[in-house]
């Protein structure tokens, strides 16, 4: 008899992609206005600007991106 699989499988092949990022580092849309002083809006409006000099997310989840903390606030000294 074989042993179940230590993961199941979820019905579909979604693409993986591996980080190695601090977690304390990490942070979702919400958590960079408030690092940032910026609204909502204003977050979301630099990641959808073709082209911005704001850091692109690490990684874009169903409940959003994540994103860098350090990453965000060093744009911030480099654009204000």
């Amino acid at each position: 008899m074989t042993e179940p699989p230590l993961v199941a499988p979820l019905g579909f092949a979604p693409q993986v992609k591996v980080i190695n990022w601090p977690l304390g580092d990490l942070a979702g849309v919400a958590e960079i206005t408030a690092v940032l002083g910026m609204s909502r809006q204003g977050v979301s409006n630099l990641l959808a600007r073709p082209g911005s000099a704001f850091p692109a997310p690490l990684v874009r989840l169903r409940c959003g991106p994540l994103m860098s903390r350090t990453l965000a606030l060093r744009w911030q000294d480099e654009h204000r």
